[in-house]
């Protein structure tokens, strides 16, 4: 994008505006079409599976990564549900006085014909008492950003977003369900099971 900008300003003896130009594709797997455009919103409703399934909404499928107990540098939390032991999320990955970070891994994949727009605050966590918990805006200090979900993003039909949220977990919650708000539409992955 930012290579044709340039050659057609070079061409046109201008620049492309910047108030024309919309985030970056996202693009995983073999590649494919970008659509006709952007895909018509979500019906309102929530959709909801059990871990370690993934939901299926209209336009996304979101889908809670199970883990394993690496990096040995974070604190592995495991579920034990219909006798099989997942690990949900990692924390105490990083040293931030005052703070603990909960690690969720996932994945959105489009299911539609054009574009959807994924936006990192449209992930929350709840706990088990309390008001939702929202994604951090920023991945921690010194960490890839290329690895964590991004403020807005993209993605061409049949094609995957994966990356890193991470939920302010200091006072030790558990989680009852790990939610995406695709507009009216509410994906909801629910945990259930016994904590270890």
């Amino acid at each position: 994008m930012i290579v044709l900008r340039k050659v057609l300003g070079v061409v046109l003896g201008g620049d492309v505006p910047q108030a024309q130009t919309r985030p970056p594709l996202t693009v995983s797997g073999p590649s494919g079409s970008l659509g006709t455009g952007d895909a018509p919103p979500a019906p309102a409703g929530t959709v909801a599976a059990t871990f370690p399934a993934s939901v299926d909404g209209t336009r996304l499928e979101l889908k809670v990564i199970a883990l394993g107990a690496h990096p040995p540098e974070c604190v592995a939390q495991g579920l034990r549900a219909g006798g099989k032991t997942l690990t949900v999320f990692h924390h105490r990955c990083v040293e931030e006085p005052g703070l603990d970070r909960y690690f969720f891994l996932v994945r959105l994949t489009n299911h539609s014909k054009g574009r959807v727009y994924v936006n990192l605050d449209g992930f929350t966590v709840e706990p088990t008492d309390g008001k939702p918990r929202p994604a951090f805006p920023t991945p921690p200090v010194g960490s890839p950003s290329t690895r964590f979900i991004a403020d807005t993003r993209a993605v061409a039909a049949h094609q995957s977003i994966k990356g890193w949220i991470t939920i302010d977990g200091t006072d030790g919650f558990l989680p009852v369900a790990l939610l995406y708000t695709d507009g009216d539409e509410v994906l909801r992955v629910r945990f259930q099971g016994d904590w270890l």
